[in-house]
């Protein structure tokens, strides 16, 4: 039964969001109306609610009787608008519920974070209409590295038995969130996280130093974007002979990853720079392998579009996030970057 509800959920609210799509794109003035009929609205405001009350039950906020009962205590004319609103509410008191052993499961691991909240988009399918987001306070790259495992991995608790979003998790340095290093939590992390704009907006700027033209995670970026795009790119010609367009694009991969990596070098000369150049040059050596007779054309593209769609971490791939992780790092403290370098740091 809790499968017919979960199917009948996702029909009912589809069907209401294509009605009210039809409200928005038809001619309605070809048939002499002004707009659309009131009742075309009422009944995708009916289907939202059928699609509300269906997902209580699928998931067991509210038993049938309950709802039953919501219905029946007024006015007939607005019993299942009673019955949506009880299963709303009781949806979102389970939601709250849930949240707070999820805050209390990250304080067992003496992870502080704040959980944000929002409604979710109500012409999706999801249950409850709710969106979280994770801000972890870390004093620096290697507690947010140890924190991170311990978090997404309750989020995955959190989600078992739900359908969310995907779900943002998001490191804060002294009080400052850290775009660059979000990730997204769904069956597996993403590294390349785009809920960040979604969740923050405009203040990613602020934010997100990566998406910053002139920082030194801006250059680290542009480098190694290069380089996947080279390699990418290398991989296309060995399947057909690239378009002009895509001629143009592979040839501007050598100014684009040398003006990054002169970026990088123009922050001065310390030890986490010259880490930085040496490691991006390394990876630079390794794409050019990738024409020699015995090499693989996109094999540094293909291990990043693997760990792009959720698969295991290559020592490539890990290079390639350790860069980024202590580009990061330097602009917050640069002696707690250098001091990570030297100690050894797994990040």
């Amino acid at each position: 039964m809790a499968k017919q509800h979960r199917q009948l959920t996702f029909y009912v609210r589809s069907t209401a969001a294509k009605l009210r799509a039809v409200v928005e794109e038809e001619q309605w003035e070809l048939a002499g109306l002004e707009g659309a009929p009131t009742a075309v609205e009422d009944l995708a405001t009916m289907l939202y609610q059928v699609a509300d009350i269906s997902a209580a039950l699928a998931n067991d906020v509210l038993t049938a009787r309950e709802l039953i009962r919501h219905a029946r205590s007024g006015p007939r004319d607005t019993a299942v608008a009673r019955a949506a609103e009880a299963a709303r509410d009781a949806s979102h008191r389970r939601m709250r519920d849930l949240l707070r052993d999820f805050k209390a499961t990250l304080a067992r691991h003496g992870v502080t974070a704040e959980v944000l909240e929002k409604d979710a988009d109500p012409d999706e399918g999801y249950w409850p209409h709710f969106d979280i987001a994770v801000v972890v306070s870390c004093a620096d790259l290697e507690e947010w590295s140890e924190a991170q495992p311990l978090v997404t991995s309750a989020v995955h608790e959190l989600r078992k038995d739900l359908y969310l979003p995907s779900t943002l998790v998001c490191p804060e340095f002294g009080g400052r969130r850290e775009g660059a290093l979000a990730v997204e939590v769904q069956n597996s992390v993403f590294h390349l996280s785009q809920r960040y704009s979604e969740w923050f907006g405009d203040e990613q700027a602020e934010g997100a130093p990566a998406a910053v033209d002139g920082t030194l995670p801006a250059a680290v970026e542009r480098a190694s974007l290069a380089l996947v795009r080279r390699s990418g790119l290398q991989y296309l010609q060995t399947m057909q002979p690239l378009t002009e367009t895509f001629q143009r694009a592979y040839d501007e991969t050598a100014s684009m990853f040398a003006d990054g990596l002169e970026q990088v070098r123009a922050h001065g000369k310390d030890a986490v720079i010259d880490i930085l150049v040496d490691e991006l040059s390394v990876l630079a050596d390794l794409v050019d392998a990738e024409q020699s007779s015995d090499g693989i054309p996109g094999f540094l593209a293909a291990q990043v579009l693997d760990n792009l769609q959720g698969g295991e971490q290559t020592p490539v791939v890990e290079t390639l996030l350790g860069i980024k992780f202590f580009a990061v790092q330097w602009t917050h403290d640069p002696a707690v970057a250098a001091s990570l370098l030297i100690h050894g740091s797994d990040v």
